[in-house]
């Protein structure tokens, strides 16, 4: 379940930690009342289970978990880790766990019920104190994208794991979380476990990245991988909050593993290029208003241009 050191790329997993972080910032107030609003599914998989393992009439202990703790004030739990996700931890907890202080089994089948859940990312581990209290401790995966597949938006972690949750299409944004829209392969079958193809790890190192400039990052609403993966092209398309579409091209130097791309600009420029496409007000008047809902009509506006960025109008491409 989930990933062991390395991605299928060859990045450390203390990259992927380093990517966690950066594009873990997004999650704010806005991040706490949308995962609220995606509980359903991950919320009625939680209740169901619950429901199975309080027919076992164990002793309900008393438990506590050790919930992530915020980024920026470590007294306080993580803004992601929504008070509903944690009730629902805990339920899941409690029933599956008895308060028979002899009941080795028990510390065991809890660690394993809330392993399922997908949310850790090492451990958990289950100990019982000397008052009969039982601790739960492990590694959090940090929600940081969504993944569009057949009608719904499924939460993932910096890893591309899948968590247990998923909202409507459209609806993540409102929780600071950018679509990745395109992919090749069908959510994974188990929670926790990674999205399979290699397009949605490159969409969130590319999210990552381009979060390192926070007023790009704020236009930017997904990422379009559709072109990753058939014919080995590995192009990623950002798309923007004025429904534009912005070719990148090949991923950034992260999941590379190199910063050198025959053919392409480097990573720096291309958020370069991508900063005068979004706020040059001379590019902006030429590229035009993009009507409602015709974002897969507009010009692809190709930033692998080693010159210049290009708009791409089918069989020309026009210097803007």
């Amino acid at each position: 379940m989930g990933k062991g050191s390395s991605s299928k790329f060859g990045v450390a997993a203390g990259g992927l930690a380093r990517l966690g972080r950066a594009v873990a910032g997004v999650t704010t107030a806005a991040l706490l009342v949308g995962l609220v609003g995606g509980l359903i599914v991950g919320e009625n998989a939680l209740a169901a289970r619950a429901a199975e393992l309080r027919a076992l009439n164990f002793r309900q202990a008393d438990v506590q978990i050790l919930w992530p703790a915020d980024r920026e004030d470590r007294t306080r739990v993580a803004v992601w880790m929504s008070r509903s996700i944690r009730e629902n931890l805990l339920t899941v907890a409690r029933s599956a766990v008895d308060a028979n202080p002899l009941d080795a089994a028990g510390l065991e089948r809890v660690a394993n019920e809330l392993r399922r859940t997908g949310w850790f990312m090492t451990g958990p581990v289950a100990r019982r104190e000397p008052g009969g209290r039982v601790i739960i401790s492990g590694g959090w995966r940090a929600p940081v994208a969504v993944v569009r597949w057949q009608e719904r938006d499924h939460l993932v972690s910096a890893g591309g794991e899948r968590l247990q949750l998923s909202y409507p299409i459209g609806t993540a944004m409102s929780a600071g979380l950018r679509a990745i829209v395109g992919a090749s392969e069908p959510p994974p079958e188990g929670y926790g476990d990674e999205w399979t193809g290699g397009d949605v790890d490159a969409a969130i190192a590319l999210l990552a990245y381009l979060q390192q400039d926070r007023e790009v990052y704020a236009q930017v609403t997904a990422i379009d991988v559709s072109r990753y993966v058939p014919g080995n092209r590995r192009h990623l398309i950002v798309q923007t909050r004025e429904g534009r579409r912005v070719l990148w091209g090949s991923p950034p130097p992260s999941v590379t593993g190199t910063e050198f791309k025959p053919g392409e600009p480097s990573a720096t420029t291309k958020m370069n290029n991508l900063r005068v496409v979004l706020f040059n007000p001379e590019v902006r008047k030429r590229l035009g208003v993009v009507s409602a809902g015709a974002m897969d009509l507009s010009p692809l506006i190709d930033l692998t241009n080693p010159v210049a960025p290009m708009i791409d109008r089918s069989a020309n491409a026009i210097g803007i």
